[in-house]
């Protein structure tokens, strides 16, 4: 499990809306270790129970078609999908390679016969693909890492975000051209991993990450451009002056994203959004003190 000072975390819980929480990485497993069903956020319907299981990443790609992955056990730790399919959520059989640390971050789709599912195994990177039948592995280009998040613009066009490397790990960009996933130039520091990404089209998406420091207010946030030809920096926070950890992001256009995250000073986490009105712009606001946010939707189409 990848060392960050949270893990986004979409625990879903009986008769409870889905709540977005941080857990650090060497607390995951005791944290969620009593989560044991699902909920939808609208009218928050009851799924088959999943003892020992946590799920981190949802996506809808049709009012009947909605995935969400995670892992559960305690000892033995297994990917989960679920699905809901207009009418019910259940438990989707996943491959589970390396059974005792295999975990699904994120989940993205473009239709009910394709979908990817990323994460880790072990200390290697994860990536499943859903053909309407089945979830079978596929093989990447890069071995040590892990990935956080995935957006799928189309059958042809899909961004995976991680970080690479058991040792000097590095910002990792993965896209997908309807063949084969192939590595992308991730600008940015050793140590610093992505979490989130979102797209919109060929030729805009956006990546945030977050590393967490020696201490409180060392953490490197950094948010990712992506023009069509290159990933470029659009904003980038330095060791002790900003310390903030960005975990999600959202965009509607080239011209407008959100990212939203925590900062750690002072000692008292507090919310941070941040707004980009344009490549290379971006401008913080605040949330409340003590209430990290994991997860915010630009809803401005």
């Amino acid at each position: 499990m990848r060392g960050y000072l949270f893990r986004v975390a979409v625990v879903l819980v009986p008769c409870t809306l889905i709540a977005a929480v941080p857990v650090s990485a060497a607390a995951q497993v005791s944290a969620v270790a009593q989560v044991s069903a699902v909920a939808q956020v609208a009218g928050a319907r009851q799924g088959p129970g999943v003892p020992d299981g946590a799920l981190f990443g949802v996506a809808a790609i049709s009012r009947n078609n909605v995935w969400a992955v995670g892992q559960f056990g305690v000892h033995a730790n297994k990917t989960l999908t679920m699905h809901w399919n207009g009418k019910a959520w259940s438990q989707v059989v996943s491959p589970s390679p390396a059974p005792g640390s295999d975990v699904l971050f994120g989940v993205a789709g473009v239709s009910a016969r394709d979908a990817w599912a990323v994460g880790d195994k072990g200390p290697d990177v994860l990536i499943l693909h859903w053909n309407g039948t089945s979830w079978k592995e596929v093989k990447g280009p890069v071995g040590a890492g892990g990935l956080d998040g995935v957006v799928a613009i189309s059958a042809r066009d899909a961004w995976a975000v991680g970080v690479a490397g058991a040792k000097g790990r590095h910002p990792l960009i993965e896209h997908w051209n309807g063949s084969r996933w192939q590595i992308q130039r991730a600008p940015g520091p050793k140590g610093n991993g992505l979490l989130g990404v979102a797209a919109t089209s060929a030729r805009n998406a956006w990546a945030v990450s977050g590393v967490s420091g020696r201490g409180l207010g060392q953490n490197i946030a950094m948010i990712e451009h992506w023009n069509g030809a290159a990933w470029k920096i659009s904003l980038n926070t330095k060791p002790g002056k900003d310390g903030a950890i960005l975990f999600g992001v959202a965009a509607s256009s080239a011209s407008n994203a959100w990212a939203v995250g925590v900062d750690t000073v002072p000692v008292i986490f507090t919310a941070v959004i941040e707004h980009v009105g344009g490549p290379g712009s971006a401008n913080s606001r605040p949330g409340a003190g003590g209430t990290p946010i994991a997860a915010v939707l630009d809803l401005t189409r």
